[in-house]
């Protein structure tokens, strides 16, 4: 039941996988891309013997590793000082946003001014990271924003909206987005938690399309 592989991958130890084998009629094929979780052998028997003819994919969800000691986070926060700059807000839960840069700043005014949020939170002192991993080693991920989005008729939703803000990208920030699609992915599945997804801007112009437009219902 053995395949043989006469040129076998090897991957380097702090690098994604860019390449796997994929088992189709028997024969090996190699193909671009870290294999996927979720391949299962299909087995068939010929001649009272199990073969492995070709794999057989299954779709594995993912779902969110919960903290039972932290439990679910909250912007009902004490009150905290900082020297860092901050903006005041009128969505916001929390009076006042530090802010680390002039396009924080933007966004920040601009999340208020906005038809599409109906609640917003810069992330400090909130408790909220994203794990992921880079080049092998494990990190968290703070995101700069939290959004609760509107829907079509003006009321708040089950949408939640991350955003980050990114001037100069930096390889290690690919692997954050990695991480947070997939967080975003692993929360969505769970479904108890309503609807979340991630966005990254480069300039402050660009939130008016990650925030998107609703047409009336």
């Amino acid at each position: 039941m053995a395949i043989v592989v006469d040129d076998p991958i090897v991957n380097l130890p702090f690098e994604e996988p860019t390449r796997h084998y994929r088992i189709r009629g028997g024969q090996t094929e190699l193909v671009p891309d870290r294999r996927p979780s979720g391949y299962m052998p299909g087995l068939r028997t010929r001649g009272g013997k199990q073969t492995l003819v070709e794999e057989e994919f299954v779709e594995l969800q993912l779902l969110p590793v919960l903290d039972d000691l932290r439990g679910i986070g909250s912007t009902n926060i004490a009150p905290f000082l900082t020297s860092r700059g901050t903006e005041t807000t009128l969505k916001s839960h929390v009076s006042h946003a530090v802010i680390d840069s002039g396009w924080e700043r933007t966004v920040a005014k601009a999340l208020d001014e906005s038809a599409r949020i109906a609640a917003w939170a810069k992330n400090v002192r909130l408790g909220f990271t994203i794990p992921y991993q880079h080049q092998g080693i494990k990190h968290d991920f703070t995101p700069d924003f939290i959004c609760r989005l509107r829907d079509a008729t003006g009321e708040a939703s089950d949408e939640s909206l991350l955003i980050e803000v990114k001037g100069l990208e930096r390889e290690a920030d690919r692997s954050k987005d990695v991480g947070a699609k997939r967080w975003a992915d692993a929360v969505n599945h769970w479904g108890k938690l309503g609807t979340w997804r991630y966005a990254k801007i480069h300039t402050p112009y660009e939130l008016s399309s990650v925030l998107g437009v609703v047409s009336p219902a």
